[in-house]
């Protein structure tokens, strides 16, 4: 009668598990033999073998013999110490009979592909005598609330077939033997092996650590100005980012013009150096009439109106434009432009009402990009280390001291940050919409449902404590959402009326309430409200031809 194969299984290592070049690794599990009629039987030897090299001694350990059936644990440690990936570990059991059962694991000893540079890389230079752990607990926190901001960008590039992983911070000290903290997110194909998302704290992967430290490896450092009373700062997109961006836009963009009877075929950017970027649409007007547009904005810095202390945030400082069709380029800029800011902010995730924020900074193509690029960034006193002393209620402003395109054209910027205290003097909340509505009894029976924009300055309410309400001719309310670090956006607001509402005019006011707790002081608060007069207006119902 033959013999029937020992039971093999490896635990350790775990199929494709990435291991380090000439380190060791744990190569474990359990083996098992059923004895015969004849007497029991033994397993004589477990070896491991990588990459079909010499066999190491993994030493089985007996540590069960019942019903004729012995099992032993085996262990040992093994490294890969050259090669392509991946790396095959072969694990042998051989009983007393000479009767052997083998199973094979792969390994890889660093990411399967290669890693390119960040989709955005930021360079910071903290100005702190401290240092700044990437997997402290508040700053993972920090990284939670930026994936929660980044999410509408997320989705509209996973629509396209692309990955948006990070962001991935990694302490270092540049050639100079100064401490840098570098930023970086990617945009990558879906093979390309990322951390899988962990929601709902982090909603969007992230590189393993040994891959992020290997695409920041392929950027040089980036020149950031000497820290003064706050970090200080230097930003990198590649111009490879901005194609991929205006890709994440396109279908919207093609679907507006389509309703146009505007075929559009191509979107492409170009940057040179100090501060021009070119945008050209290229596509076809019925019927069948070829097109060609570029616009070409340059880019700068210019000091914020009114500001304190006195601060220069990103512009648009010149533009020019040509076309190929001759006459009708009042009515295609005035088509493309809209759609161009529309699709951008669709794709980044961004309200209107943030452009019309960033309005008296920038504008044009550049415009809903930088929307997202707060002059000030308002944060809690515990966000950060404990070791940052911070106020009450802190907030970053951010000095802009050049922006425009480098030598690789990439879109580039450095400035410096300055921590203030805010107080109940410095923050603000304002509402924007329409103040009168009008429309036929049909439409209003029951109520009107109107959207309106926020702008908070210098306030992150609590998520419990943002709100809007309307009364007057009836009465309504409820919360308003906003991302981490936003500082503007809209609310659909319900001016509720009689489902048999009568013709005539109705007054409402319309008021918007936020609050903000200090972090380690409960009993110390911020609040800021705004209020609007609106008056609906009812009207009779059309008169339906027989």
């Amino acid at each position: 009668m033959s013999n029937a194969l020992p039971d093999l299984a490896v635990n350790q290592p775990p199929d494709n598990l990435t291991v380090q070049l000439n380190r060791p690794f744990l190569v474990a599990g359990h083996t098992s033999i059923q004895g015969t009629p004849d007497g029991p039987r033994t397993i004589d030897s477990v070896t491991v073998q990588v990459d079909g090299g010499t066999p190491i001694d993994a030493n089985p350990t007996l540590i069960s013999s019942k019903k004729n059936l012995a099992t032993y644990n085996f262990g040992t440690f093994a490294s890969v110490t050259g090669g392509q990936d991946p790396h095959t570990v072969t694990v042998t059991a051989t009983d007393d009979q000479g009767v052997s059962v083998t199973k094979i694991v792969s390994v890889f000893t660093g990411p399967v592909f290669e890693v390119d540079s960040p989709a955005v890389l930021i360079d910071i230079v903290t100005g702190f005598d401290v240092t700044i752990d990437p997997n402290d607990q508040k700053i993972l926190a920090l990284i939670s609330k930026i994936q929660q901001a980044l999410m509408p960008l997320s989705a509209t590039l996973a629509s396209l077939g692309k990955v948006l992983a990070g962001p991935n911070l990694f302490a270092t000290t540049d050639p100079h033997g100064n401490p840098v903290l570098r930023f970086g997110l990617w945009i990558e194909d879906p093979s390309f092996p990322v951390s899988p998302p962990q929601p709902p704290a982090f909603p969007l992967p992230r590189l393993s650590d040994q891959a992020a430290q290997a695409g920041f490896s392929t950027v040089p450092f980036l020149p950031v100005p000497s820290p003064v009373l706050g970090p200080a700062f230097a930003l990198s997109i590649p111009l490879r980012t901005l194609q991929n961006l205006l890709d994440a836009a396109a279908p919207t963009l093609k679907a507006a013009a389509s309703q146009q009877g505007v075929s559009l075929n191509s979107i492409t950017v170009i940057a040179t150096s100090p501060g021009s970027v070119t945008t050209s649409f290229v596509g076809s007007l019925p019927p069948d009439v070829p097109f060609a547009i570029s616009i070409t904005e340059t880019l700068g810095v210019k000091p914020l109106p009114n500001a304190q202390p006195p601060q220069s945030v990103p512009a648009l400082i010149g533009s020019s434009s040509s076309t190929g069709v001759g006459n009708v380029w009042d009515w295609l800029l005035g088509l493309f432009m809209p759609l161009v800011d529309i699709a951008l902010l669709t794709a980044f995730g961004l309200a209107s009402s943030a452009a019309g924020a960033a309005a008296e900074q920038i504008s044009g193509i550049m415009g809903p990009l930088l929307a997202g690029l707060p002059p000030r960034i308002p944060f809690g006193n515990m966000d950060l280390p404990s070791s940052v002393p911070l106020p009450d209620f802190p907030t970053l402003v951010l000095n802009w001291k050049f922006f425009g395109v480098d030598d690789s054209s990439n879109i580039f910027g450095q400035g410096t940050t300055t921590l203030l205290a805010r107080d109940q003097t410095t923050v603000a909340l304002s509402i924007s919409g329409l103040t009168h509505i009008q429309g036929v009894q049909e439409e209003m029976a029951g109520g009107a449902l109107q959207s309106y924009g926020y702008t908070l300055f210098d306030l992150a309410p609590d998520p419990d404590k943002f709100s809007w309400q309307v009364f007057g001719t009836g009465s309504d309310a409820g919360t308003i959402d906003r991302g981490p670090f936003d500082q503007s956006g809209s609310v659909n607001v319900d001016f509720p009326l009689p489902l048999n509402v009568k013709l005539g005019k109705f007054p409402f006011t319309l008021a918007a309430d936020a609050t903000e707790t200090c972090e380690s002081d409960p009993t110390k608060k911020l609040t800021a409200s705004s209020t609007t007069q609106v008056e609906v207006e009812v009207l009779k119902n059309p008169v339906v031809p027989r």
